[in-house]
């Protein structure tokens, strides 16, 4: 923790800059923005496998939109990036606190899971791992704590409002907390990021120390042309399209199994507090182990709670699969983080991160309307978890091929 406390006093603002932002992306991810998902399915007539479709649309689309403005990230002031995505997540919030038809809607939770789930979180790494290059580890474990924070807190706060306010008020008062708090906050913790945006370009120039700026800068092309990047995807993409078709469909799993409501909720908690310790254990180690040799293994946790999921409908397996998706996700943010500059350099890192994310946000979008598909064919959640038990080790598996393999 002593090595924490230092490097949060060498950079306490760059670092709640990246924490901010990665615990606001919470207005964008599937667990908010479904906590509000009967009173839009109440509102637009739509069932639960229209919603399922509507939702997959959208955020598919979004993740269409993130390839090319992931990308601009590169070229653009971090100042003024920020702050326009920023805009248009608030922009998003209250667009929803409007919508009164599927096709509003769908629009809405496209801008929230685009600016949310999708730009913010892709700010955060990027900026994180290419500018404090030799803590990089440390850094994704401290800003990856936001996904957690908000898992745990902002779901609570939803409820509470919901009790003295309708819905749409809820959205149009986060709308205006964004406005009023996220958009400052942003300008004030980047003040002086210029001179180290300065300082990171003359590095890139002039690599006489011994960091990765010596390695070859890959751009977003070479990348595509490299083996090892189809060999780490499923890696990459499993957690989250995992994760989200759970969490996506906690209500009907936490039926099947015999769960209440707030039993349910107490295992979200668990997989947040198990976040939250990997994100801090994982990124010291990162800093200390090549990220190559930490990536097959990430998924361990994850696989053994699979395991635990489908052996029963006790609610200890639930909790024993929560504990072990958030080692694993926590892990996922300290050690992909920081594999990417190490693979690939730093000059391009938004245009590949851009790309991964893309390709994440789809993944997550095909999930509902897979995991609902398989409901509606009464395909049990025991089975449905023994299927992605063997995805995770195939996924192991191919990462430790990719990562033994000579650089293309």
């Amino acid at each position: 923790m002593r090595s924490y406390l230092r490097f949060l006093i060498e950079h306490p603002r760059f670092l709640t800059f990246g924490l901010l932002l990665t615990f606001c992306s919470s207005f964008g991810q599937t667990f908010f923005i479904n906590f509000f998902r009967d009173h839009y399915q109440a509102v637009t007539g739509l069932s639960d496998t229209d919603y399922g479709k509507l939702y997959s649309g959208a955020t598919i689309l979004s993740g269409s939109l993130l390839l090319w403005l992931g990308a601009r990230i590169d070229r653009m002031d971090l100042q003024r990036y920020s702050t326009a995505i920023c805009a248009g997540l608030i922009g998003s919030c209250l667009f929803l606190s409007v919508a009164s038809a599927p096709v509003y809607l769908f629009f809405a939770i496209f801008g929230l899971r685009l600016f949310g789930q999708g730009l913010l979180g892709h700010t955060a790494a990027t900026s994180m791992t290419r500018y404090l290059a030799g803590a990089r580890g440390k850094a994704m474990g401290i800003v990856g704590l936001g996904y957690p924070l908000g898992e745990a807190t902002l779901p609570s706060i939803a409820a509470w409002m919901l009790t003295v306010a309708t819905w749409r008020e809820a959205w149009q008062l986060f709308a205006a907390a964004l406005l009023l708090l996220l958009i400052p906050l942003v300008r004030v913790l980047l003040r002086g990021h210029r001179e180290r945006h300065a300082a990171h370009v003359e590095e890139i120039q002039q690599p006489t120390t011994a960091t990765d700026t010596q390695q070859r800068q890959w751009s977003a092309r070479d990348v595509l042309r490299d083996m090892r990047f189809y060999l780490l995807l499923p890696i990459v993409l499993g957690p989250p399209f995992i994760s989200t078709g759970i969490f996506f469909n906690g209500i009907p799993i936490s039926k099947e199994m015999g769960w209440t409501p707030g039993e349910w909720a107490a295992t979200i908690i668990a997989y947040a507090v198990a976040t939250i310790v990997a994100s801090l254990v994982g990124g010291s180690i990162a800093d200390k182990i090549s990220p190559s040799k930490l990536v097959p293994l990430y998924l361990i946790p994850h696989a053994l709670g699979l395991i635990a999921l489908a052996s029963g409908d006790a609610l200890i397996f639930g909790f024993l699969y929560m504990a072990g998706a958030g080692l694993s996700a926590g892990a996922n943010s300290s050690f992909l983080g920081a594999l990417w500059p190490e693979l690939y350099g730093v000059l391009h890192l938004g245009a590949i991160r851009s790309i991964l994310s893309c390709a994440m946000v789809y993944s997550t979008g095909a999930s509902p309307f897979l995991m609902g598909y398989l409901t509606d064919q009464n395909v049990g959640t025991a089975t449905i978890a023994w299927w992605f038990f063997g995805y995770t080790v195939v996924a192991s598996v191919l990462s430790f091929i990719a990562l033994r393999l000579k650089r293309s």
